[in-house]
């Protein structure tokens, strides 16, 4: 039902997810099945000026059609050349697969004002939509990454009517997440479920050899 609301709005959505292959990516946080965003709409009041990366969860790819029957769709976030859309969703593949999955980059959001006079016009202004690939990126999970708390910021700006959206940006924000690299994730679950569930056995072992003297 929503693909069928956004086709006549000139936004269409992809069959599949964004995979993320970007090495950079992985260093804060992001990848596989969450793509880190690099390219923003630098002529859009949301996007204008922002140059920090947002990271998103198993998005879905957009895409503005040649001509809208209603609205003017223009996009707003991309994902860097390194991603793909895995087009099978039950794969698990992180490796674009030639002839099945469609290589990026892709919009994850995509912005577009109706003017008065359309058959969307429900207020004595022109309305505005934003649409993402994702709405995890809204999550606790995700808010305080980077900089998806200043582009949520935008987004409600600029949907409110605010014409510079980025007056709204935090710069004295407080990140207290920790990003972890793919490695340090790896030795960290190496440690917590090999090396220290065996500290207690070592200890018991050590105790019944003392005991046997």
């Amino acid at each position: 039902a929503t693909v069928a609301w956004l086709l006549p709005r000139g936004i269409l959505t992809g069959q599949g997810v964004i995979i993320e292959n970007s090495p950079a990516a992985r260093q804060v946080g992001a990848g596989p099945e969450r793509p880190q965003a690099v390219s923003y709409s630098g002529s859009h009041a949301i996007t204008r000026g922002l140059e920090v990366p947002t990271i998103y969860d198993r998005a879905v790819p957009l895409a503005v059609a040649a001509q809208a029957g209603i609205g003017r769709p223009v996009p707003l976030v991309r994902t860097s050349d390194r991603s793909f859309e895995r087009i099978d969703l039950m794969a698990q593949n992180t490796e674009i697969r030639e002839g099945r999955d469609r290589p990026g980059p892709f919009m994850v959001a995509a912005a577009s004002d109706f003017p008065k006079g359309s058959r969307d016009d429900k207020t004595p202004r022109d309305a505005r939509l934003v649409v993402f690939g994702d709405s995890d990126f809204l999550t606790n999970a995700f808010l305080g990454t980077l900089a998806n708390r200043d582009l949520a910021l935008r987004v409600v700006a600029w949907l409110a009517g605010e014409e510079e959206a980025r007056v709204v940006s935090l710069s004295d924000r407080q990140n207290r997440r920790t990003s972890l690299t793919e490695q340090t994730r790896t030795l960290m679950y190496a440690i917590n479920m090999g090396l220290l569930p065996l500290l207690p056995l070592m200890a018991g072992i050590i105790q019944f050899l003392r005991s046997r003297r």
